[in-house]
């Protein structure tokens, strides 16, 4: 599975204004860079493709949330946090009121 995800190309879309096409994993001089989003898998991926990023999934189900290794944060109005995008495997659970959700970059 590992092999897979650094070596696979996969597509990953959101509508028709957001596609990008890229390896789960691939590696920097600092060391491993993630990008994964289970529910924007395109449908234009190869059945290998898609049976990886499947595998993965079902493994970050097994291992990280059933095998309680998730790290719940919860924010209080005005709070905030920063992490690199890529770096941190990452989620959210639904909410329900008002957000104000402000992307940006910080160069470091």
């Amino acid at each position: 599975m590992l092999r897979d995800l650094e070596q696979f190309d996969v597509v990953f879309d959101k509508g028709e204004q957001q596609r990008k096409v890229q390896r789960v994993i691939r590696y920097d001089e600092q060391g491993p860079l993630l990008n994964w989003n289970h529910f924007r898998i395109s449908k234009e991926n190869n059945q290998n493709v898609v049976d990886a990023c499947h595998r993965f999934y079902e493994f970050t189900e097994k291992k990280i949330f059933e095998g309680g290794l998730l790290m719940p944060l919860t924010l209080k109005p005005g709070e905030a946090v920063f992490f690199h995008d890529e770096r941190v495997l990452h989620g959210r659970n639904a909410f329900l009121g008002d957000r104000c959700l402000i992307k940006g970059g910080i160069d470091l």
